[in-house]
């Protein structure tokens, strides 16, 4: 079943970033999921940016794994990502990212 992501049309060149027929309005009971990793400045700067860095991209894989084949958004910030995807994963992405969180603490010593 198609998304209304999969169904945006690619931009094909750097101009139409800013053509407004190729920004949509996420679906009102879609979910927006927004991680961090906490004080990871500081972590970075004792040289641990390998280790922020794999925590923020386990929190987009940890949804992605959730919704399966679904075609959805995500953002990397490096120290984070932002992830929509449809209302029927809610409780199951929930539960996936605790377990990340937990394994960020566990095995990082990093709060996410």
């Amino acid at each position: 079943m198609p998304t209304f992501y999969a169904d945006i049309p690619p931009i094909e060149q750097i101009k139409q970033i800013t053509d407004e027929r190729y920004y949509v309005t996420v679906p009102e009971d879609w979910q927006i999921a927004l991680t961090d990793v906490y004080r990871s400045t500081k972590a970075i700067e004792e040289g641990r940016y390998k280790d922020v860095n794999a925590i923020a991209a386990a929190s987009i894989t940890a949804l992605l794994n959730v919704v399966g084949r679904e075609d959805i958004p995500f953002v990397f910030g490096g120290d984070g990502a932002t992830v929509l995807f449809p209302p029927q994963f809610a409780e199951e992405a929930q539960r996936a990212l605790l377990a990340t969180k937990q394994l960020s603490s566990s095995q990082f010593n990093l709060d996410l």
